[in-house]
Parts: structure tokens; C-alpha cells; sequence
């Protein structure tokens, strides 16, 4: 083989044995994907009024008086995109992740949305419409569709999605699809938002047990690709890369 005809296989050989560091991977970052109302900025405003943290984590147990809050005005909403890192330390009825509200002490049944675990399910109630129950209204018992969702395992963190849009919130885990349920009303206006922990006539209750990182919220509804977008990016630079 002469070495003219070598070099092109030199080459090759190097580019397979060597292939371009991760950290030379782009990505796309949240911002570039759509309009943020809802980013880091408010997630270290939250972060520093509270002492309990675990590697830069947002942590909450419900043995203790932790949680957050923060006014953040949003206005009427026909299409949103909530999307977090999220490690439950959780098996129970009820542990509120999120709460999007008028008043900061308003019930999850009152506000404009609550996420949060129920059995270790991801649930949430939308304008009053507790998305458990037969048809929404039916408040005996489970539906049969809420109860065959996957439980989410204690210690794990999972990249949840809730994006909403023509009535319709289809719910991602690891950028699979969970569920979607249809037939919901629009979001109205929110002046806070809650992290932790919900209200009812006896003060906070329902605290979330386990940590959360990474929140962002968009002012419309992410597609499937964009949800693994967002996913992608955040797992890569939250494990220090």
C-alpha cells in the first residue's frame, strides 16, 4: 500500500478511537427552545430563602416547615410547559410539588393548577378538576385509567413534563408520555407560585417529601422532541459536565 493511500485510513482510524468529547455535544438550552416565564432566576430566589439543600438541590421533607414561595404573575393561559427534575422520597396519599395560584394560600382544589404525587402517581388538579376522578367530578373513587399509571420509585429522579394545550395536558416521565387527559379548561391568572406544600382550613399541608431541580416553565406547550431537548440538556449539566 503506498502512503498516499494509507492516509485517508489513518485518518479514520483515529476519528473511530477517538471519538469528540461530551462535553463538546451541543445543546440546545432551555431559553432557545421557547420563551421562558419560569427559569433559574426564580429557582435560586426560592432556593435562597430556604436552608434545606442537598448538592444544589431543592429539597422538602414533611417532617419539617419547608417550602417556597414566590409572586410571579402570569397572565391567562390556553398553552404551558412546566418541566423539572424531581426525586420523591415518597410513598402516601398526597405530596404537592407545585402549586400555580391567585393567593398563596389557596387550596389545590382552588387553584389554577397543583402537581403533585398521590400514591406515588403523578396527578394534578387543573381549575378544580381533579384529573383522578371518573370524569373529573366523581369523587368516590379512582378511575381505573388513573390507578394503571406507573408508581415512581423512592430515591430515583425522574424529568417530568406537564404541557398544556387546546384543552388537552399530556404529562411526560423521561420524555415518554404518562397520560393525557382532555377536555380541561384554560389556566387562568397566577400571582405565585408554591413549591412543597399545599393549603387547606388548617394551614400547610400535603408537603412533599424529596427534591427538585431544574424548574422551567414556557409560555406554550413543548412537543415530544422538545420535551427530550430539554431533558437532555438539563441531565447533562446537572451532573456537572
Amino acid at each position: 500500500m503506498k502512503f498516499k493511500n494509507i492516509l485517508p485510513f489513518l485518518a479514520l482510524t483515529i476519528l473511530v478511537s477517538c471519538p469528540p468529547k461530551a462535553d463538546k455535544l451541543q445543546f440546545r438550552s432551555p431559553g432557545e427552545i421557547g420563551k421562558l416565564v419560569f427559569s433559574r432566576t426564580e429557582l435560586e430566589q426560592i432556593r435562597s430563602g430556604m436552608h434545606s439543600s442537598q448538592e444544589g438541590l431543592l429539597c422538602f421533607s414533611s417532617k419539617e416547615s419547608v417550602n417556597g414561595s414566590i409572586r410571579k404573575e402570569l397572565p391567562p393561559a390556553s398553552s404551558l410547559s412546566i418541566a423539572f427534575w424531581v426525586t420523591p422520597e415518597f410513598t402516601g396519599r398526597n405530596g404537592t410539588i407545585m402549586t400555580l395560584s391567585k393567593k398563596v394560600k389557596d387550596f389545590p382544589i382552588k387553584s389554577n393548577l397543583s402537581i403533585y404525587l398521590n400514591k406515588n402517581r403523578i396527578a394534578f388538579m387543573q381549575q378544580g378538576k381533579d384529573i383522578r376522578k371518573d370524569n373529573y367530578d366523581q369523587r368516590n373513587h379512582f378511575t381505573e385509567y388513573f390507578l394503571e399509571r406507573q408508581e415512581l420509585e423512592k430515591g430515583v429522579p425522574y424529568f417530568l413534563t406537564f404541557a398544556y394545550s387546546e384543552h388537552t395536558a399530556t404529562l411526560y416521565k423521561d420524555g415518554r408520555i404518562y397520560a393525557r387527559y382532555e377536555n380541561l379548561p384554560d389556566l387562568e391568572n397566577t400571582q405565585f407560585i408554591t413549591l412543597g406544600y399545599a393549603w387547606n382550613e388548617d394551614g400547610i399541608k400535603y408537603k412533599f417529601d424529596g427534591c427538585l431541580d431544574d424548574i422551567y416553565i414556557f409560555e406554550r406547550a413543548l412537543d415530544s422532541i422538545e420535551v427530550n431537548e430539554v431533558m437532555d440538556y438539563t441531565h447533562f449539566f446537572r451532573n456537572g459536565r
